[in-house]
Order: structure tokens, then sequence, then C-alpha cells
């Protein structure tokens, strides 16, 4: 396995970029050479110049935000996961993205990405809304289109986290951290919604513990691999679902992100650090800056 990793990186040893956090997640990389990444636990937004390594605290009191992303207006946009919503940054304002499907309030968005259409596309588990707060009653996909109409895209996963697209965006991505960890994979259809689930990976938990990670956040490599934060390190799978390895780090690891100007580096968060690594083929970049 270490020699068909050895293929995709200049090295197998992580760098740590910043460290001294409770739990980063979240990492979305902007050309202006900062990385952008959560602490959910600490509830902070930070973000890092990846030249300087200078760590800047951006917002204090985040309400549990987690993924995040840019959309077509260069606007950070996030998973506020406490206030079951997704939000943006809109100059000095924060605004409303998303806060519910068909009347009902969301349950927890996790992870969300964009797409080269405009809309963007959210996780919404359900694990940690029960009883009469959970209006929707199950988790799914969702998808918030440019006149901010939110349409179910799927449904039926226990817990959705991390989502990714093909190069392409033919496909769909979806971890499932628990109680069945595994990698899904669906076909996108012309209305935006996606079709024939089916299972991708297996990512099965070590000792069947999940103290060294479950399924989490993930992205896709010019090549169509597929990169995801999981159990033991990152998992790493060709187009074809072949697994290549797993790619291990000091620590947990929660999410991914592509950066650099040539798209080369892979920005991995941890529970306490962020790291890099230098690959060999470009990541897959973000519609919204392609």
């Amino acid at each position: 396995m270490s020699e068909n990793l050895n293929s995709l990186f200049e090295s197998l040893e992580p760098q740590v970029l910043a460290t001294g956090f409770v739990f980063a997640e979240g990492p979305v990389w902007h050309p202006s050479g900062h990385l952008y990444f959560s602490d959910i636990r600490d509830s902070k937004r930070y973000r890092v110049d990846t030249r300087t390594r200078t760590v800047e605290l951006l917002v204090e009191n985040t309400f549990g935000a987690n993924g995040m992303t840019f959309n077509s207006n260069d606007e950070l946009v996030y998973c506020q996961t406490g206030k079951r919503r997704v939000a943006a940054v809109s100059g000095t304002l924060e605004i409303v993205v998303a806060d519910s499907f068909d009347g009902k309030k969301l349950n927890a968005p996790n992870d969300i990405v964009p797409h080269s259409d405009g809309s963007l596309y959210f996780t919404n588990p359900e694990g940690r809304i029960s009883g009469d707060d959970a209006e929707i009653g199950y988790s799914g996909v969702y998808r918030v289109a440019t006149n901010g109409e939110v349409v179910e895209v799927c449904a039926g996963m226990n817990l959705p986290n991390g989502l990714a697209f093909s190069p392409d965006e033919s496909m769909l991505y979806v971890s499932n951290t628990r109680p069945d960890p595994k990698m899904y994979v669906f076909d996108m259809q012309a209305d935006g919604t996606a079709g024939n689930q089916r299972v991708f990976a297996e990512m099965p938990l070590v000792n069947d513990s999940e103290k060294n990670g479950v399924p989490d956040g993930m992205k896709v490599d010019s090549a169509g691999r597929v990169y995801c934060t999981g159990p033991g390190g990152v998992w790493i799978w060709e187009p074809d679902g072949a697994l290549v390895g797993v790619l291990t780090f000091p620590e947990v690891t929660t999410n991914i992100a592509w950066g650099g100007d040539d798209l080369r580096t892979m920005f991995v968060t941890g529970h306490t650090s962020v790291y890099s690594l230098r690959t060999t083929t470009p990541g897959s970049p973000l519609p919204v800056f392609a």
C-alpha cells in the first residue's frame, strides 16, 4: 500500500501548519493564500496564511460552525450546526442561506460543497436532533439553488457527513459516519438531485472503536481519486473504488482541502492541528475558483 501512496505524494510525512486547537474542521483554501477552518468544539473560526503560517482568529463564537466553502460571490459559506442552518459572511453581515426544508427546520448541517451552476450542496444529519426538535425526522443531503430554493437531493443514510463531486460533477460521494461506516456514491440527475445510491467503499472502524476516527470530510483530485478522512487516517481510492491506501497522521483526521497556486497542496485538519502535504496530482478545484 505504501508504494502506491508514494506515487501520490512528494512525502508521506505530514507537516504541521498550525496547532493548538480543540477540534479543527471544515478547511477551505482561498486563492489569496489563506486557509480558513473551524474549531467546532471551541466554536471559533480561524484563517492561516499558508505562506507565513500566521494564524488569525476571525470569530469568537461561531455557534458550532463546521464545514465551509465559498460561493459564486466569493463569500464564505458555512454549516452553522448550533443554529441549525447554513449561513454566509456578506461584508460585515452574517446572512442566512438556508434554515428549513418544506417548512421544517433543518437538523444540524454538517458539511458543504459548491456546484458549478452556483448552487450549494450540504449534508443534514439527524444524529444530534431528537424528539419534537427533529422536524424533518431523517437525515439527507440538500441543495440550495441560486434563488434560495432548498431541495432534497437524496436521503436514506443514517448519518451523512462529508460530501464531494467527481471532477465532471456526474457523481456525488457522501460519507456515512455511523452506525454503518462507509462511503456511498450517487449518480447526479438533470434536476440537481441524486439517484442510484450504492456503496462505493467500506470504511470499518479500527478495533470497532471510533477513537481512531470515523468516515468524515472528503475531497476528490483532478484524476477522480477520492480522499476521505476516516479510521486510521486519510483513505484514498481510485475512481473505480480500488483502495490505494490509508495515509496515517499523528492524530484523528477530520477533513481535507486542496490549495496552493497549483492545487497540489493537501491540507488536512486533525483534532488539534492543521497539516499539509504536497501531492503529485492537483486537487479538483472549487468551481467558484476554476
